[in-house]
Parts: structure tokens; C-alpha cells; sequence
């Protein structure tokens, strides 16, 4: 479940990321 919610906070990092560049 970790596993999980970390790559989920790493996908939503990178998304939010992409949307401000």
C-alpha cells in the first residue's frame, strides 16, 4: 500500500509539475 501512495504522490508531483512548465 506504501508502495502505492508513493508512486501516486510521484505522479501527482510530475502532473503538477508538467502543468506549471
Amino acid at each position: 500500500m506504501q508502495s502505492t501512495l508513493a508512486v501516486n504522490y510521484r505522479l501527482l508531483t510530475h502532473y503538477k509539475r508538467n502543468l506549471t512548465y
